[in-house]
């Protein structure tokens, strides 16, 4: 799929720009650790219901602005319980933007 990657924060009013904004910040920052694949990264969470209801609330909004991208959103299996997992995948390219949208906002990928 060829599609141009720059995100279209025009689809949201002022509020859900700013809303949306945090909970990016929020889904990647406060991950317990992340992974980086080929084509993009995986980010795990804490399972709670909350907190998968919160994401996957966040990768519609966030399918507004940016449909370039893959998304998927799985809970794993540990020992007791589960962890989230939200990747952003697509090409290198998506990747890259990626990893240059991090570097940009400040962003440091613990791993």
């Amino acid at each position: 799929m060829n599609k141009n990657i720059g995100c279209d924060l025009t689809v949201f009013s002022s509020e859900e720009r700013t809303n949306h904004e945090m909970k990016s910040l929020e889904v990647i920052t406060k991950s317990k650790r992340i992974t980086e694949l080929t084509d993009g990264y995986s980010f795990y969470h804490d399972y709670s219901e909350e907190t998968f209801t919160s994401i996957a609330k966040w990768i519609a909004g966030e399918s507004k602005c940016c449909p370039f991208f893959t998304f998927e959103l799985a809970l794993e299996p540990l020992e007791k319980g589960y962890e989230i997992a939200v990747r952003l995948r697509g090409s290198k390219e998506i990747k890259q933007f990626l990893t240059v949208e991090f570097q940009q906002t400040g962003i440091k990928l613990k791993r």
